[in-house]
């Protein structure tokens, strides 16, 4: 299977977020949280958040749902 690490940008300001390590094609839909390397976001009250607000996602127990117009993939 595919591998290839990603950095996870907020849409607004640019600051990175999260550097995550995805397998096989397609759109960064879900953040499994064991995948994650690391991890600058903002947990406040379920929502996954950039320090400038921008809410890039839900967080579940064990991923994090992305809302894929916040974030920009590198």
């Amino acid at each position: 299977m595919r591998r290839k690490n990603y950095d996870v940008r907020c849409i607004e300001c640019g600051e990175l977020l999260l550097r995550y390590v995805k397998y096989g094609k397609g759109n960064l839909v879900n953040c499994y949280k064991d995948r994650i390397i690391e991890d600058n976001s903002v947990k406040k009250d379920g929502d996954v958040r950039c320090e400038c607000g921008n809410v890039i996602g839900i967080d579940r127990p064990h991923r994090i749902k992305m809302k894929s117009h916040a974030v920009d993939l590198e």
